[in-house]
């Protein structure tokens, strides 16, 4: 066999191999968004993180917490059995880039905790999203696109004034240049090996 043809097929394993990889990340539908520098219009703040299902808008994983205040009790929502349940998307038919999170877990002296996680832009997008929406807007009222922490009969509210999140600039699922590179060379000596081939 000769060297030329040995080297051509080492090539083309490579691409294969890479490939299968870099297929597998690129199909990757899961975006992870940290929350930061969250803060409610009582003082307190929002930290953690969720990550969405691009393909079909659900929440697959969250924690976050919210601070006591003067109105709501702090909480630390997080996605196990008997803490809190992820209600859905867009709940209130008004932003399609909100989340809905409800308590299971009773608090004494206040009401179940909910909590809205909103965006003026879309989740599904890896980036930076400002949480919030236009400042002319009601802050207190939870039917709007803020993000807000209230309980069950929205006696209690408070609303976001400033945060954003952020993904890991990886998780964009972009391919990288070497793959590109790689695979442009191996289809190149596949070429030329066949009409080195066809003119022998």
């Amino acid at each position: 066999m000769r060297l030329h043809t040995r080297l051509m097929r080492i090539i083309l394993f490579l691409v294969i191999l890479v490939f299968a990889q870099t297929t597998t990340v690129y199909a990757s539908s899961l975006l992870t968004w940290n929350i930061q520098d969250a803060v409610f219009n009582d003082g307190t703040t929002l930290t953690g993180y969720f990550t969405i299902d691009i393909t079909n808008n659900t929440v697959t994983n969250y924690d976050f917490q919210t601070q006591a205040g003067a109105l709501l009790a702090a909480f630390h929502y997080v996605d196990l059995p008997g803490n809190s349940t992820y209600f859905g998307s867009d709940p209130w038919g008004t932003n399609p880039n909100s989340y809905l999170f409800t308590s299971e877990v009773p608090l004494q002296g206040w009401a179940d905790p909910m909590i809205q996680i909103s965006s003026i832009s879309s989740f599904l997008v890896a980036g930076i999203n400002i949480l919030g929406t236009d400042p002319t807007n009601d802050p207190l009222n939870f039917f709007n696109n803020v993000t807000t922490e209230f309980n069950n009969d929205n006696t209690n509210n408070r609303s976001l004034i400033r945060g954003y999140a952020t993904t890991d600039p990886l998780s964009s699922n972009v391919p990288e240049p070497t793959f590109i590179a790689l695979l442009a060379t191996g289809i190149l000596s596949f070429v030329v090996s066949r009409r080195k081939k066809n003119q022998g």
